[in-house]
């Protein structure tokens, strides 16, 4: 680029000779960034720049970079090979990610993993060649130093806001594909052997009552605010998860607009022992654009409603989950009260909108844009 008082830089200058040559001095393979000039123009330059030696045109590109370019598409290859194999393997895991219905039965052995390691896995099934493949299946997290579960799975909130259940037998697979453990099984017991219509779980480990009590003791954390969509005041907080109507005017709607549908938007909020519930909707109000006013937000069924109140004085647990419901704003008149009707005025009074039938049909007869009728 020319500046002025300065002298033009050289084609060879350090401005453009990426544009021609690569790292290792040989011929770039980018085309796109050089082009070709007759031998006059070249004549022409090396007058104004004696130094530059312009290549020739039968110059062949790199060859260290055509090797390397030559390798990373054999690396791609392999690794969407890679993906495809475990999608094949992983077939219920793959559709279970994918799916918005539960696919536990009753008496059918589970395990727990993390929902982080879910994540990735998709992403990395989506797009191989960009995105990294999980390096373990790490259940840590889920263990206290007694060597027993810190979280209840017969809590719902404790259960899907970390982790995610899967077939023993995907586990299984997982187990021989990835690094993975410590290994933590889930039954879902007999609803007849149940008295209550709740789903209770057997577990091993068991839960260690002090470790759990202790996820209390937080100074920040995350925690989900799960939007369950529009209802009235009479709903119930699980009328969000009804069945979906899968075509609109025949159309097939997108999974991820189901998802959203049955199991409610979802948002990540960073949260502290002293955020108050106002503070959270005002939070809530930024990510999903839905006013204060409108909002309703329960914790394991009860609603919150002191604005004032804090995340400590209403026992919320480190990456708790909250259900969000929006209710919509109206205004209503009380029924006692008279509304006077709008005077609309003259309004098209005198023109031919404002006009009867008849007395359009003389205007437009002045106005020669209908012919009179004719007796015979």
């Amino acid at each position: 680029m020319h500046v002025v008082s300065h002298g033009d830089p050289a084609p060879d200058s350090g401005d453009f000779a990426a544009d021609v040559l690569c790292e290792h001095g040989g011929l770039s393979l980018n085309t796109t960034s050089r082009r070709r000039i007759s031998v006059e123009a070249a004549e022409l330059l090396q007058n104004i720049y004696p130094s530059w030696n312009p290549l020739p045109t039968s110059s062949e590109l790199c060859p260290v970079c055509d090797a390397h370019v030559h390798i990373s598409k054999g690396n791609k290859r392999e690794l969407r090979k890679q993906a495809e194999d475990e999608k094949a393997k992983l077939r219920n895991f793959h559709e279970q990610l994918l799916s918005v219905n539960s696919f536990l039965t009753d008496n059918v052995s589970c395990a727990v993993i993390p929902i982080d390691f879910a994540k990735k896995w998709k992403k990395w099934l989506e797009r191989p060649t960009d995105c990294p493949r999980p390096e373990r299946v790490d259940n840590t997290c889920f263990i206290c130093k007694h060597d027993m579960l810190v979280f209840d799975p017969n809590v719902p909130n404790e259960l899907e806001s970390s982790a995610l259940l899967v077939l023993k037998s995907d586990w299984d697979i997982l187990e021989s594909l990835y690094p993975a453990g410590p290994l933590i099984t889930v039954r879902r017991e007999n609803q007849e052997s149940s008295p209550s219509s709740v789903d209770v779980y057997t577990h091993n480990p068991l839960v260690c009552v002090d470790c759990r009590m202790r996820r209390k003791e937080w100074t920040s954390t995350y925690i989900t605010i799960r939007l369950g969509g529009s209802t009235n005041k009479g709903q119930e907080l699980e009328d969000s998860k009804k069945s979906l109507v899968h075509s609109v005017s025949g159309a097939r709607q997108s999974r991820r607009l189901r998802q959203i549908r049955e199991l409610g938007e979802k948002r990540r909020l960073i949260i502290s022992k002293f955020t108050t519930v106002k503070e959270i909707k005002v939070m809530v109000q930024e990510e999903l654009d839905i006013p204060t006013i409108c909002q309703r937000i329960f914790h394991h069924g009860k609603e919150l409603n002191d604005n004032a109140a804090t995340m400590e004085s209403l026992e919320i647990f480190a990456d708790d989950i909250l259900d969000l419901r929006r209710e919509n704003e109206a205004v209503e008149l009380d029924s006692d009260s008279e509304v006077e009707p709008r005077d609309e005025g003259r309004g098209f009074d005198g023109t031919l909108l404002g006009s009867s039938g008849s007395q359009r049909t003389k205007i437009l007869q002045r106005m020669h844009f209908l012919e009179p009728n004719r007796r015979t």
